[in-house]
């Protein structure tokens, strides 16, 4: 038997943004049911339902009712809750490759810049030594 908080919850949330819920409610099902190695044909068998009403919830064309929805938690080994929890926005391995590329050029990049500003500063300092040294001895100085 279905809690009667679930029942309001699942109305309440159904009523306040049906599409968004449907589409995470449909994402949900499917990600546990791949993650179960399940089979629509099994999860619908557990869950007490036709293959083709799971279908429809998973393509976001039907909505179940709380009861089914408890018996589909049930099957899947989760709360019903976690079937309506959106799943944090995950990266494409593209975009990291991407990322990572970018800052691997920057990171060469800066490299490169202070080599190059640290060799002008030891040239900056050898002349200033040398011009220095050969100022003071009559202008006999030898560059390295």
């Amino acid at each position: 038997m279905v809690g009667s908080r679930y029942i309001i919850l699942i109305n309440r949330m159904i009523m306040a943004g049906g599409e968004e819920l449907r589409s995470i409610l449909s994402v949900n099902i499917k990600q546990l049911r791949d993650r179960l190695g399940l089979s629509q044909a099994m999860l619908a068998e557990r869950a007490g339902i036709s293959i083709t009403f799971l279908s429809a919830i998973e393509r976001e064309k039907k909505w179940p009712y709380p009861e089914t929805l408890t018996n589909i938690a049930d099957a899947l080994g989760v709360d019903v809750h976690e079937l309506f929890k959106p799943k944090e926005e995950t990266i494409s391995n593209e975009v990291v490759t991407a990322i990572n590329k970018c800052l691997d050029d920057v990171s060469l990049s800066i490299r490169q810049n202070i080599n190059k500003a640290i060799l002008q500063s030891v040239e900056n300092i050898r002349e200033y030594y040398t011009r220095g040294i050969g100022e003071q001895s009559g202008g006999n100085s030898i560059k390295t």
